[in-house]
């Protein structure tokens, strides 16, 4: 059997690696409740990926409040 030689892809539009890909500039899409998108946009991978801990930094502290106002709530109603 012939072995078939594989070209470079150099000329790829993009290159993606979980939500972070390369398209002329690195970016990382996040998507929101209701199907919404959040794009973050960057220079350098590095940034991107930090943008985007960030940002999913703060969502965890979001869900973490919420969380904790439900289990007042919760505890509120039981004591009575």
């Amino acid at each position: 059997m012939a072995e078939i030689e594989h070209e470079p892809q150099n000329d790829l539009i993009y290159h993606t690696e979980g939500p972070i890909y390369q398209d002329g500039v690195w970016v990382a899409q996040i998507t929101l409740k209701e199907q919404k998108s959040e794009m973050l946009q960057s220079q350098t991978k590095e940034e991107v990926q930090e943008q985007m801990l960030h940002f999913l930094g703060q969502q965890a502290l979001e869900i973490e409040k919420a969380r904790i106002l439900l289990r007042k709530s919760f505890e509120s109603t039981s004591e009575k």
